[in-house]
């Protein structure tokens, strides 16, 4: 029989531990658990120990079976798991942004691309690129036809992981807009540091 351990409940859990821990009782045997849990038997035993190891599960007692039955490992759920946990820790590490706020928002380059890396280029990246000019929101920029969407996207968030691109508010004409309504002060308007032409002088 399983109980809780020393380490229960257990941080950052599987979505199989987590489906383990929530039957574990100090009264139900292994067996019993996994009627509960349910999926691939060798993936249930596997992350069992798991939990046993990290001690956030303790073995309170053993009922050795002289005949335990015997379980076929079936591909299609091991397969199933697999994508589950997967799915789980892809969006740990890739949070989810609605496009809707994105596509209010203005490219500005923070370093421009040099001529040779342009070159190096295929014809899309640069027609996307040349853009980022604090002026376009990017909603009239991103493509209809969502396969090329999510090829733009990906193009600015490698931009921004560089640290060569920022994201305006809005455009650098209404922010100046905004700032002589407000009477804000030239060495406040941040954005000039950015955009070029008579605004950014």
């Amino acid at each position: 029989m399983l109980r809780s351990g020393l380490r229960w409940p257990g941080e950052q859990l599987t979505p199989l531990e987590r489906r383990i821990v929530r039957e574990v009782n100090g009264r139900k045997t292994l067996e019993e658990i996994y009627a509960a849990a349910k999926g691939s038997y060798f993936r249930f035993l596997q992350a069992a120990l798991a939990l046993a190891v990290r001690e956030v599960l303790d073995i309170h007692d053993v009922h050795e079976n002289v005949t335990p039955p015997s379980r076929e490992l079936h591909l299609a759920d091991l397969l199933v798991e697999q994508a589950a946990e997967e799915e789980v820790l892809f969006f740990r590490s890739h949070r989810a942004l609605p496009l809707e706020v994105l596509e209010n928002l203005c490219p500005i380059w923070v370093r421009e691309p040099t001529p040779h890396q342009l070159a190096l280029m295929p014809e899309k990246a640069r027609a996307f690129y040349r853009h980022f000019d604090g002026q376009t929101p990017l909603g009239s920029v991103l493509a209809i036809d969502e396969k090329e969407r999510s090829h733009q996207v990906e193009l600015l968030l490698a931009q921004l992981r560089d640290g060569v691109l920022g994201l305006l508010p809005a455009p650098v004409e209404k922010l100046e807009e905004e700032a002589e309504r407000t009477h804000e002060p030239v060495t406040r308007r941040w954005w000039r540091r950015f955009a070029s032409g008579p605004q950014g002088a």
